[in-house]
């Protein structure tokens, strides 16, 4: 399996951004921790959404860790942010899966400038404004609260791995996924030729800890799958995010590790 990642590396925040004023406690509140801002308005033209879009453009800030992540029309994005007084703000430069979306005509790098040149923000019920220093409003964002459920007695299927749309490999034995079950707190999986299990730890504000993994150790060399890269995600796993059959487990920088949806049977 070839993992690719591609690293966008935008301008440093200017010295204006940097100087060390943040008051994280004051403003960090006003952008609600358990919301997700989507897409409204882009340079002054108001989004309508792109065909066969699998989810809303937008993004989240982590609080505890001053990380902000986010889906730019085709691939994933994360960095940092700072929140400072008097309602200005500055991104870092942004990290990027990369994964090819050819019939998809949205400006990935267009949207994506937009935190390379933000400086200040405005509130307004449930809609964001991000400006940048002449205050020219960039974009607007409306406020989506997250909707989330449990994530535990779910079979959760892998659907990409560091960016990259994870398939079934030919002669695979079924598809790779995990179940997080309450009964003793484990965690049993298939990791694309053998099972695994083991134990996990929910903690406050969507943290996750996998501990205790083992597995079969089944050999299978006609299915072409790197099975360490499958289980290294929990491993690395420290965070999650989750919206309705969708689960992404994060690196303790909020890097997206990997993706996960929901399946039901019957």
């Amino acid at each position: 399996m070839t993992i690719a990642v591609l690293i966008l590396t935008l301008n440093s925040c200017k010295s204006s951004k940097t100087e060390n004023t943040t008051n994280k406690d004051a403003d960090a509140g006003q952008f609600p921790v358990d919301a997700y801002w989507v897409l409204d308005e882009l340079n002054g033209k108001k989004f309508e959404g792109v065909e066969n879009q699998s989810k809303d453009i937008g993004f989240q800030l982590d609080k505890k860790e001053n990380r902000i992540s986010g889906f730019a029309g085709c691939n994933n994005f994360n960095g940092a942010y700072e929140l400072k007084d008097d309602k200005h703000v500055a991104f870092s430069g942004m990290a990027s899966t990369r994964m090819a979306c050819p019939h998809s005509d949205f400006d990935e790098g267009e949207f994506l400038k937009i935190f390379e040149s933000a400086a200040a923000y405005e509130l307004e019920h449930e809609h964001l404004k991000l400006k940048n220093d002449d205050d020219e409003t960039l974009a607007v964002f409306k406020q989506r609260n997250q909707e989330k459920g449990e994530i535990t007695e779910k079979y959760w299927k892998m659907t990409t791995l560091k960016g990259e749309e994870v398939k079934m490999a030919e002669n695979q034995e079924k598809e790779i996924h995990f179940i997080l079950k309450t009964d003793k707190n484990r965690v049993n999986g298939f990791s694309g030729c053998n099972s695994f299990h083991g134990t996990f730890t929910l903690k406050d504000e969507d943290a996750i800890e996998f501990s205790q993994m083992a597995g079969t150790m089944k050999a299978c060399p006609h299915v072409d799958i790197e099975e360490y890269e499958v289980l290294q995600v929990f491993e690395k796993a420290t965070q999650y995010t989750q919206q309705d059959d969708e689960l992404v487990l994060n690196d303790k920088e909020g890097g997206q590790l990997a993706e996960f949806e929901a399946v039901y049977f019957n």
